[in-house]
């Protein structure tokens, strides 16, 4: 996954067992800069989807 955007890489991350989700710098760099709680990034992405929905309404 890291070459992908997170909304790329929803599918893999909602198909797979994985806790935490790496976070690099950049596409171009790409250093490990951390990792997100599984659990907060889907959270986060409900919001934005909740959001852009709401905005097309």
């Amino acid at each position: 996954m890291p070459l992908q955007s997170l909304l790329e890489a929803l599918p893999k991350l909602l198909e797979s067992e994985l806790r935490n989700v790496p976070v690099v710098n950049s596409q171009h760099k790409k250093w490990l800069v951390g990792a997100a709680p599984r659990s907060e990034t889907l959270g986060l992405l409900s919001d934005a989807i909740a959001a852009l929905n709401a905005t097309k309404a």
